[in-house]
């Protein structure tokens, strides 16, 4: 099931570069935590100025549909990166914490041949097998904050 699930996802986002023939599509994918969905000036924020944001939103993909799988980041970072539910982190009390035995979307995005990259708060795992560079990322240059 979760292999299936990131390689729905990997394929809905490659499969039209495929037919075109064209190289894939660039991917930067922000999570921040505490920002709420109206808190940049691309959804509507006439508070706070988000400039280079709303430039990135312009020319490229915007989400206005969206699910956070828990209130917490831990948890909403393990749903995000294994396409589980945070309730089956498998870690009783725990439900941050991903096993390094769990298929990721990163490891999803380099089987399709992207490079990738990992930088800030990781806090999904505590050993080094739990780490961004042990879980499909090629580049962690921050040494991601662990908890």
């Amino acid at each position: 099931m979760k292999r299936s699930l990131i390689t729905a996802l990997t394929l809905s986002a490659t499969l039209p570069v495929a037919i075109s023939n064209a190289a894939p599509p660039n991917i930067l994918f922000f999570l921040v935590d505490d920002m709420g969905w109206k808190d940049a000036g691309c959804y509507g924020s006439n508070l706070y100025e988000t400039p280079a944001i709303d430039r990135l939103a312009q020319e490229g993909v915007r989400f206005t549909q969206a699910y956070c799988a828990h209130p917490r980041c831990g948890p909403s970072r393990y749903a995000l990166m294994t396409g589980k539910f945070p309730a089956r982190a498998g870690n009783p009390g725990r439900t941050d914490l991903m096993e390094a035995s769990e298929f990721t979307l990163a490891e999803a995005f380099k089987a399709a041949g992207y490079a990738t990259f990992f930088a800030g708060k990781w806090h999904l795992g505590e050993i080094p097998e739990q780490m961004p560079e042990n879980q499909g990322f090629d580049i962690n240059p921050s040494f991601a904050v662990r908890g």
